[in-house]
């Protein structure tokens, strides 16, 4: 899905008219020099921001401890666990898209939207391989047991009234 987004987009980065682009050169927020230096910025952003995702997010010890930490997820069967790391995967790379979009429109480089759909691509198959490295562990790990989160949610006594209704009912103000 993630490759068909990247595509339409980079399929209408295409088809704007050159007029727009020098239009948007012209008339843009930055001068030229700036427009370089924003797109440099953008662009080494979008490096840290695959990097971090690729060698952090991404590991299967990440996702072992977040398991063990986090109750909600030890819960989640493997497939949505699975599912959840590829969606993430992706929404990561399609953030690099948008920020070639940013860059195509602060200072009108239409060359330099390419680098960005180009390092989408590659980020793109690197996440594939990581999530599918991921969710091959996930297999050989045993199915979680659902668990009721105790002491987090009591029942409230059948007399209670919320603070903020007391105010309104009159009742006590304890």
């Amino acid at each position: 899905m993630a490759l068909i987004a990247l595509a339409l987009v980079a399929l209408a980065v295409f088809r704007l008219p050159e007029a727009l682009i020098l239009q948007i050169q012209r008339d843009g927020p930055f001068t030229s020099a700036q427009a370089d230096w924003a797109y440099r910025l953008l662009a080494v952003a979008a490096a840290v921001q695959a990097a971090f995702v690729g060698f952090v997010v991404l590991r299967i010890e990440k996702v072992k401890s977040s398991i063990e930490r986090d109750p909600k997820l030890a819960e989640m069967s493997k497939s949505q666990i699975a599912a959840s790391l590829g969606r993430a995967a992706a929404g990561m790379a399609m953030l690099t898209v948008v920020y070639g979009l940013s860059a195509l429109f602060i200072g009108g480089q239409r060359a330099g939207f390419w680098l960005f759909v180009a390092f989408t691509s590659v980020q793109l198959a690197w996440h594939y391989r990581q999530t599918g490295t991921i969710s091959q562990w996930l297999e050989f790990q045993p199915e979680p047991t659902p668990q009721r989160i105790r002491n987090v949610w009591r029942r409230e006594p059948p007399d209670y009234c919320p603070p903020l209704a007391r105010g309104l009912t009159g009742g006590d103000r304890t």
